[in-house]
């Protein structure tokens, strides 16, 4: 049987992937090495924006629902991004007291000529 964990449009607003401690819930939870009962996936607006899907990525959730529009700039960002390094900074960042890692990961990803699109 497989669990599923739905977050609804309110708590999204509090909690951006990009705020630290849900960075640090959701990766433990799908890149844990074993046996995984648990499928992560984010639909919507987070998954639609190039810097919050390549995040999501980078942190093990490998399924992301968007709308048509928004496939192409998170195609173009998925492609141009080493998503192996992304990861390393990634979480070498989670131990930061910051809030918030929206601008370190913006500036690393616009550093390494990943393709955010007009942002």
């Amino acid at each position: 049987m497989e669990k599923f964990f739905v977050l609804n449009q309110s708590f999204e607003t509090i909690a951006k992937i990009t705020h630290t401690p849900t960075a640090i819930v959701v990766n433990p939870t799908c890149t844990e090495k074993g046996s995984v009962t648990i499928k992560c996936s984010v639909c919507g607006e987070m998954a639609s924006r190039p810097l919050e899907a390549v995040t999501l990525l980078a942190l093990g959730i490998r399924t992301l629902s968007m709308s048509p529009e928004a496939v192409g700039a998170v195609k173009m960002a998925i492609r141009s991004l080493n998503l192996t390094k992304f990861r390393q900074y990634l979480l070498s960042r989670l131990d930061s007291r910051q809030a918030s890692l929206r601008e370190a990961l913006f500036s690393y990803l616009k550093d390494h000529h990943v393709d955010l699109g007009e942002m």
